[in-house]
């Protein structure tokens, strides 16, 4: 990631902080406290043939440290029951054989009500004043933006949204709606919704009253919740690390 540079170590991208984790898991290696298993994620793109030498070298450092890595594999949100078509690759490394997770992934397929989702009762104040918060003017370049990501009433199974970022103020947003003279953006507790978190999460991170924009940041940045408790229940499946409830 990070304007096309990849994970090329010195890039500058967040991609090339994985050399980072290299360098701890090295110190970590001379004091016998490798972590058992490692989970990465990134955008697709990483495994376009132009990063091919650099996820390679990658996987090789994984190797020299003792790692057995899994195939990486393309996973999607509405895969696992949330409408966002937010496509991330994963890759598992396991201190012995390889797990094969992707194989043993259980999906749950989105068949909803994206209203599930969307907090659009504006008697009740907060979501008012959240919906107030993610309103913009309707100019002439975020009509470019409403045209691109509009989502109007009536909402059905087939309703989704884009991909959550770090920034839903740019012309390819997550999702824009009416909103009387105006438009408005995703609510950041829409967001939060809409990767797989709870409310509660959400109201938690709230308290700590931090900005939109870093709201939006912390949420872009994140994993989908129900992808990633399908990961780790590939992983462990059977084992005493998974709770009873999710065996």
């Amino acid at each position: 990631g990070g304007n096309g540079n990849g994970m090329a170590k010195d890039s500058g991208t967040r991609s090339c902080l994985i050399w980072h984790i290299a360098r701890l898991l090295t110190t970590l290696k001379t004091q016998n406290r490798l972590p058992k298993y490692l989970l990465m994620e990134n955008v697709p793109a990483i495994l376009f043939p132009r990063y091919k030498a650099d996820f390679q070298k990658w996987r090789n450092r994984l190797s020299s440290l003792g790692y057995r890595s899994d195939k990486p594999f393309v996973l999607d949100a509405t895969e696992f029951g949330i409408p966002q078509d937010r496509n991330r690759m994963f890759m598992v490394s396991h201190l012995g054989s390889r797990l094969d997770v992707a194989n043993r992934i259980v999906r749950t397929p989105w068949n909803g009500d994206i209203h599930d989702f969307l907090r659009m009762n504006y008697d009740n104040p907060v979501f008012k004043e959240e919906a107030d918060e993610a309103s913009l003017n309707l100019t002439p370049s975020r009509q470019v933006m409403w045209r691109k990501n509009k989502r109007e009433e009536p909402f059905d199974a087939e309703t989704i949204i884009h991909t959550i970022t770090c920034n839903m103020d740019r012309t390819n947003t997550a999702a824009l709606f009416s909103y009387g003279e105006k438009i408005r953006r995703l609510t950041i507790r829409e967001a939060f919704l809409l990767m797989g978190f709870t409310e509660a999460d959400y109201n938690r991170v709230k308290a700590l009253r931090f900005t939109y924009r870093q709201r939006n940041k912390l949420i872009g940045n994140a994993i989908v919740v129900p992808v990633l408790k399908a990961i780790f229940s590939a992983m462990f499946a059977g084992s005493d690390f998974m709770p009873r409830e999710d065996r």
